[in-house]
């Protein structure tokens, strides 16, 4: 009987020492990231990034524009194992501190990354919640990049004056191209309880001071993107005519496709009305802003870049 009161007076206190962090490998931090689920403090002196090098990173994670992120929030002790956090985490609620919204960042540096670089992109009202994954919703025009920096962090509901913040390499995949985001939600107007940042008597949690959601973002040079096509071959009755155009795509340049020496130069502003002049020359050669109909006066592969 003493036995079994002192197993369970030990699962006990295991259960209430959790805390929240990512379970995914890409998390900066040592082989063991257990630790990265403790909180941070205005006594935490090296807390950007949990104090973690992005050496120590395994990985990095996909990111598609428009698209949800599931990540698992769990406690430390499942953070190589977020598949089996309800058996390995019990159900203690003091662990995700009844939430308060959770969120993720992003800078637009592969290294060196400081905290003001961040913007805020997805806020999960109801995260973390009993060691399940959260569904982040991407913006649509989150620009890509081959090589960035991420962070989550959160800050409790109902706890002492603490946040948590976890970091990894990440990258965008597709989206609106390789604009500049010039507007946004910074993530240092929603940093708390850390040096520099002070603890206020109104604790911001994100769920009351974010949207639960994608948030907005403004975005400069960016263009949109397309998938590669072919477009179908049409008679040329001269060296010069003209198509309507029923589909229209947005065009980097244009390859003829083989055995052909012949192609195709628009002048023509983008519309899908419009019928654009076209001239037969010698080589491709279409503006950066032109736009090309898939109802083409030539066979041609259109090639983005």
């Amino acid at each position: 009987m003493l036995a079994t009161s002192l197993l369970l007076a030990t699962l006990g206190a295991q259960a209430v020492s959790a805390h929240m962090m990512l379970g995914i490998p890409e998390v900066w931090g040592p082989s063991d990231k257990s630790d990265l689920e403790n909180p941070l403090t205005q006594d935490t002196q090296n807390w950007f990034c949990h104090g973690q090098s992005q050496s120590l990173g395994s990985g990095t994670l996909d990111i598609t524009p428009g698209g949800t992120l599931s990540i698992p929030i769990v406690c430390g002790a499942a953070q190589s194992k977020p598949g089996n956090a309800q058996q390995i985490c019990g159900g203690d609620p003091d662990s995700w501190h009844s939430g308060g919204g959770s969120a993720l960042s992003i800078a637009y540096k592969a290294t060196g990354a400081k905290a003001a670089d961040f913007y805020m992109f997805s806020q999960v009202a109801k995260s973390p919640y009993q060691f399940t994954s959260a569904n982040f919703h991407v913006p649509a025009n989150l620009p890509a990049t081959d090589a960035a920096t991420c962070a989550w962090t959160w800050i409790p509901a109902e706890s002492a004056n603490e946040i948590y913040m976890n970091c990894f390499d990440c990258r965008v995949l597709g989206g609106s191209g390789n604009g500049t985001i010039t507007g946004g939600t910074k993530l240092t107007d929603h940093l708390w309880a850390l040096p520099g940042f002070p603890a206020t008597a109104n604790r911001p949690l994100y769920k009351n001071v974010l949207p639960d959601g994608a948030l907005s973002l403004t975005v400069t040079g960016s263009a949109a993107a397309a998938p590669s096509l072919t477009v179908s071959s049409a008679a040329i009755s001269s060296t010069t005519g003209s198509a309507s155009v029923s589909t229209v795509v947005p065009v980097v340049s244009v390859a003829p496709i083989s055995g052909s020496s012949s192609s195709v130069t628009k002048h023509a502003s983008p519309s899908t009305t419009a019928s654009p002049d076209v001239t037969v020359s010698a080589a491709f050669s279409i503006p950066k802003s032109g736009y090309l109909s898939a109802a083409a006066l030539f066979a041609a592969a259109v090639v983005y870049m």
